[in-house]
């Protein structure tokens, strides 16, 4: 069992068979070994974008971008998604 207090996430993780994916508060996507919570890699170019929790699929890590928009006082959601590999 490991503890890694440098990294937080509010929207969720998942795994696959080896490593941890995580969004952490500021939307960095992170690969983390299961075994010792070692950082793997950290992928910054989704900073502040409000991201979903990864989902892992295959070889991908796929993330959501939620967008909230005012128009007419009402608030429309659309998301993006965004595969890394």
């Amino acid at each position: 069992m490991w503890r890694n207090e440098t990294i937080s996430s509010h929207s969720g993780l998942s795994n696959d068979f080896r490593y941890l994916y995580l969004a952490d508060s500021e939307s960095h996507v992170w690969q983390l070994d299961q075994r010792s919570g070692a950082s793997l890699w950290k992928q910054k170019d989704l900073h502040q974008r409000r991201l979903t929790a990864p989902a892992a699929y295959e070889n991908y890590v796929v993330v959501g971008i939620w967008k909230a928009m005012c128009i007419g006082c009402r608030v429309l959601m659309a998301d993006k998604w965004v595969v890394y590999k």
